[in-house]
């Protein structure tokens, strides 16, 4: 009975979305590629959105929550070619993971929000701007001490992450989205705060999560709507959404 994603429902409302979108690949690596360069068969070359929109005259800023340095190079998207390229490398310290790989460093989305608005409040606006922001905080184990009783008034400590608590931590995951939707609409009125007007969106996914959906937690290990069906929300910009999209 508590809405879970109201900044996504309203965009949406507003702009465009689709039911019927997909990720290529659940597996964040070969996703991110895919989202950058369009290209799933690695056919484009060595360029990305980034170069694309430096071309056409933009200042591009990346913000990631996660390590951009994880994963094989052959899916380089140019992440140091940005003008501005921050991620949880450089706040190691704020980290609200344990694990130590690089495919594990995280910061949660309120160290994000804070990089994002020291960058809109330096910047000189001389160039249209186009900003990447990467949340992490639906990953494993799904919450953190900075997350907010939003829809659901407990979390589900990691410890007791189990099949037989499926409904428990779907309360989990479900209220860490809803702080992510709502760190959204932060950050887009940090935006049009800073530029004076309402920026185009588009807001997608990598990927799924099985949250044991045939008895299985993650992703990246199956072509199923979990680990594949992604959010894709689009306002502000002229654009047609044919479904399914991929």
């Amino acid at each position: 009975g508590r809405e879970v994603t109201p900044v996504l429902r309203e965009l949406a409302r507003r702009g465009a979305s689709s039911n019927h979108a997909y990720s290529l690949n659940g597996y964040t690596v070969q996703s991110r590629f895919h989202l950058f360069t369009g290209s799933v068969a690695n056919l484009r070359g060595p360029t990305s959105l980034i170069d694309d929109f430096q071309a056409n005259g933009y200042e591009v800023a990346y913000f990631s929550a996660q390590d951009e340095s994880f994963g094989d190079g052959e899916y380089d998207i140019g992440f140091s070619r940005a003008d501005v390229a921050y991620d949880a490398r450089q706040d190691r310290g704020l980290r609200y993971t344990t694990f130590t790989t690089p495919g594990s460093l995280a910061v949660p989305f309120g160290v994000l929000r804070t990089r994002i608005a020291e960058f809109l409040a330096a910047r000189r606006g001389d160039r249209p701007l186009f900003l990447y922001v990467n949340f992490h905080d639906t990953h494993f184990p799904y919450h953190h001490d900075l997350v907010q009783p939003l829809v659901a008034a407990t979390a589900l400590p990691q410890g007791d992450i189990a099949p037989g608590r499926r409904d428990a931590l779907w309360s989990t995951y479900a209220n860490t989205a809803a702080n992510v939707d709502r760190a959204i609409g932060e950050v887009l009125g940090d935006v049009s705060r800073a530029v004076g007007a309402e920026p185009g969106i588009v807001v997608t996914a990598d990927h799924g999560e099985s949250l044991y959906d045939e008895g299985f937690l993650g992703h990246g290990y199956a072509l199923n709507d979990e680990q594949t069906r992604i959010p894709l929300v689009v306002a502000n910009l002229p654009m047609r959404i044919r479904e399914p999209f991929g």
